[in-house]
């Protein structure tokens, strides 16, 4: 890591621990609590317009790194097949669709 990347690491930190010690003890009923669903997430459908573009292809990556996309579906005037070859080879649980002209 860079050396100023650090620096403001702990400086966030130093801030954070001199805040919680000025901060009084929270009360139970405002402790985090977490839960956990019985039923599994609801699937999410991300449509990348353009994404035979510079920022289409960066774009329809990331969507397709993104846990919660269950479908990706990539569009463009243009045909894309090898975006969505590169994009399909990720390893991830959502699959990709594509669509290409007007």
């Amino acid at each position: 890591m860079r050396a100023s990347m650090l620096r403001s690491i702990e400086t966030v930190l130093k801030r954070t621990s001199s805040s919680l010690s000025q901060s009084p003890s929270p009360s139970p009923s405002h402790l985090i609590r977490r839960s956990f669903a019985s039923e599994s997430s609801p699937d999410r459908k991300i449509t990348a317009l353009g994404a035979a573009g510079g920022i289409g292809q960066p774009l329809a990556s990331l969507m397709k790194l993104n846990p919660l996309v269950s479908k990706l579906s990539l569009h463009d005037i243009a045909g894309i097949p090898g975006v969505a070859a590169d994009v399909s080879h990720i390893n991830t649980r959502s699959e990709v669709l594509i669509t290409f002209g007007v």
